[in-house]
């Protein structure tokens, strides 16, 4: 390798690498500037926005519509109707069935007076017997 090769190939390697720093650089800075050019764009859009609904509750008939709308007002004179949807369960009066065909169910004192009388009484039979062993839990079946 002749003399005049090698120094033009150290002069090709350090002016690579004496450009690519400020390349790497001039790239990095357009990639900022297209996001901070991106967020310039997205905060008008939001002022823009923000100011047509300022504009918008500037107007009176637009703040009535609203307190119609979210707070269910009326003015005077006006009667408000609501309209709610019962649902696809639900059962409408004329499909209604009785819950007792005999009549109305005992009254609840009369059935509260019989479990006082059923608590009063003694209990006639005490079971003495003793309990079988469940195999599970005795000391054989381990």
């Amino acid at each position: 390798m002749s003399l005049r090769a090698f120094a033009l190939g150290l002069v090709l390697v350090l002016g690579i690498l004496g450009v690519s720093q400020p390349l790497h650089q001039w790239w990095t800075m357009q990639r900022e500037y297209k996001s901070l050019v991106y967020q310039i764009e997205q905060a008008q859009q939001k002022n823009e926005d923000l100011q047509t609904q300022i504009d918008r509750w500037a107007d009176k008939s637009y703040v009535a519509s609203q307190a119609r709308a979210r707070l269910g007002y009326v003015m005077r004179g006006e009667t408000q109707y609501a309209v709610v949807d019962p649902g696809d369960d639900a059962v409408l009066p004329a499909q209604a069935t009785p819950a007792h065909k005999d009549g109305p169910p005992r009254p609840w004192y009369l059935t509260v007076a019989d479990t006082v009388d059923a608590a009063a009484e003694p209990i006639e039979k005490l079971n003495d017997e003793p309990l079988e062993d469940d195999p599970e839990t005795s000391e054989e079946g381990e």
